[in-house]
């Protein structure tokens, strides 16, 4: 192994990626572990990890490489996660053109639990019906409402709904 796996620092939800170099005769093979545990399906000459869970500060993640004539395992490579404390916040919201639903965006991914519970939206003068999370991004809420009146502002009233990350922000 010419280049072991350095040490990561990343914030909780981002992604983080380890990479080896290696010199050797092919076809080389390659297995990730974090720490000292086989990752299923890690088997490249880099790892990534879509999103970081806090949880996994402090892991250490090494990669054996290996070939016809031997296996060599790198130095390990410590994971650092930094906590996420700062909760959602709603950029923007917009109604559609059947005057029976409003999306709602927020800054990051928010929790299911709490972005799906209608009772934490309020819209004087309007009921809502149903929350439903975009679950292809996780940032987007569609509130089902009462019927809207054409020409009319309304405003939206955000409550209990937290991130994704381990604070629950």
């Amino acid at each position: 192994i010419l280049t072991p796996p350095q040490d990561t620092t990343v914030d909780e939800g981002a992604p983080a990626t380890f990479s080896v170099t290696v010199d050797g005769s092919i076809p080389m093979a390659f297995q990730w572990f974090e720490n000292d545990v086989e990752i299923p399906g890690a088997d490249g000459s880099s790892y990534t990890i879509d999103s970081v869970a806090l949880a996994q500060s402090g892991s250490v993640f090494t990669c054996e490489a290996s070939n016809a004539f031997r296996t060599e395992t790198s130095a390990g490579a410590t994971l650092t996660v930094n906590a996420d404390t700062v909760p959602p916040e709603l950029v923007d919201a917009w109604g559609n053109g059947g005057f029976n639903q409003v999306t709602v965006k927020y800054s990051e991914p928010v929790a299911a639990a709490t972005a799906e519970n209608p009772s934490n939206y309020e819209i004087a003068g309007l009921t809502i019906n149903s929350a439903t999370l975009n679950a292809a991004d996780n940032r987007i809420v569609t509130l089902g409402t009462s019927q809207q009146t054409e020409a009319t502002d309304y405003t939206l009233t955000v409550n209990n709904v937290t991130d994704q990350s381990a604070a629950g922000n």
